[in-house]
């Protein structure tokens, strides 16, 4: 196989998913289904804006639009979501309540908008993207990848050399990794795979501190459903207080397994 097969099957692999997802009915579409469709479409974005820097010419950014339309419609759902898991973890069904059919009705708002944005125009579009994608994906060239690969290796070596990472540059690090790793299991040999445990394990980590200032972004913007529940209010605030521990213990963990069990060792 060509080096440039490795991408275009991943890329079909990827686009089948969303695909799939898409043809989905209301109905039947999970939590767990958007979740899905926002980690495909994170895999495509690192595949273009790979692809991108190693194949002249080639403008990622255009052929993407329909992609981040989709994720970031997914997003304000997930958002929610994530909300809505936290109170049933610390409260039961009768606290919070005017609060959380107000998350509801913005929810159902939202997911009502999401398949109203699933057009056959939208989808035509996709496919009319994913030709131009494919006919790139070809030409990319095994020695370049592996620069690539290289340079961002560094730059995340860059920021783990720091005896103590703020939060800005932990979101930043989050976002290289993901990148660094879907292009790497798609380029790199089998013999890494223990590398990509740890990187998974790690992301793990990251990705749960990241649910913290979601959910703490989403609290402030959704305090307009508690102007009238002083009470609530004040339980919300509990919330917070305890979402705000837990973030702190995440970050410190975070610093702790960067300079120590963690080990980025491509």
């Amino acid at each position: 196989m060509k080096t440039g097969g490795k991408y275009v099957n991943y890329f079909q692999r990827r686009t089948r998913s969303v695909d799939k997802l898409l043809k989905k009915p209301p109905g039947m579409f999970t939590h767990h289904d958007f979740h899905e469709l926002r980690v495909e479409i994170k895999k495509i974005r690192a595949l273009l804006k790979f692809t991108g820097s190693v194949v002249k010419d080639f403008k990622w950014e255009p052929l993407f639009e329909q992609y981040k339309y989709l994720f970031r419609k997914a997003g304000k759902i997930r958002e929610i979501h994530l909300e809505e898991t936290v109170f049933k973890k610390y409260f039961g069904r009768d606290t919070l309540k005017n609060y959380r059919n107000c998350l509801g009705k913005i929810r159902l708002e939202e997911q009502k908008m999401f398949f109203r944005a699933i057009s056959p125009g939208l989808k035509k579009n996709l496919k009319t993207s994913a030709g131009k994608i494919l006919f790139s994906l070809e030409k990319v060239n095994k020695k370049e990848a592996f620069n690539y690969l290289e340079k961002k290796k560094k730059k995340i070596k860059r920021i783990m050399a720091k005896k103590s990472i703020k939060a800005d540059r932990i979101h930043e690090l989050r976002k290289r990794l993901k990148v660094f790793y879907y292009i790497s299991k798609i380029t790199r040999k089998k013999r890494l795979k223990k590398s990509f445990k740890r990187i998974e394990s790690f992301q793990d980590l990251l990705g749960q501190w990241n649910d913290k200032n979601v959910m703490m972004s989403h609290f402030k913007s959704g305090i307009g459903c508690l102007l009238s529940k002083n009470r609530e209010l004040a339980q919300l605030k509990k919330i917070k207080t305890k979402i705000l521990e837990e973030r702190k213990k995440l970050f410190k963990k975070i610093n702790t397994e960067i300079h120590g069990e963690f080990k980025f060792d491509f």
